[in-house]
C-alpha cells in the first residue's frame, strides 16, 4: 500500500493526520488545527481534478454553499484555500459516522 503524500503535511495551520474517506471528487482527512488545538476534517480535491478548472470551480462552489448555511445539523466550514495546487477546505470534525 502506498503512503498518502498528505499525511503529515501541514496546509496553512492544519496538520493532516489520517485519511477519513474517499469520494468521487475528493478525499477527507482527519487533521488538527495547530493554532487553536482542535480536531478538524479537511476535504481535498482529488489529484485527477486539480488541473481541471471546471472541477475546481465546482469544489469551491460547494465550499461556499456549505459555508453559507447555518443549522445545528450542518457542519461548519472554517477555512478554504488553494495551496500548491491542493484545493481544500477545512470543516468542523464530528467524531462518529
Amino acid at each position: 500500500m502506498t503512503e498518502d503524500p498528505l499525511i503529515g503535511r501541514q496546509l496553512s495551520t492544519f496538520l493532516i493526520k489520517r485519511v477519513l474517506g474517499r469520494g468521487g471528487m475528493a478525499q477527507g482527512y482527519y487533521g488538527e488545527d495547530v493554532t487553536l488545538q482542535r480536531p478538524v476534517a479537511v476535504k481535498v480535491i482529488d489529484v485527477r481534478f486539480r488541473n481541471k478548472p471546471a472541477y475546481a470551480q465546482r469544489f469551491i462552489k460547494e465550499a461556499r454553499a456549505v459555508a453559507s448555511w447555518r443549522h445545528e445539523n450542518i457542519i461548519q466550514i472554517y477555512f478554504a484555500d488553494d495551496e500548491d495546487g491542493f484545493y481544500y477546505y477545512v470543516m468542523e470534525y464530528i467524531d462518529g459516522q
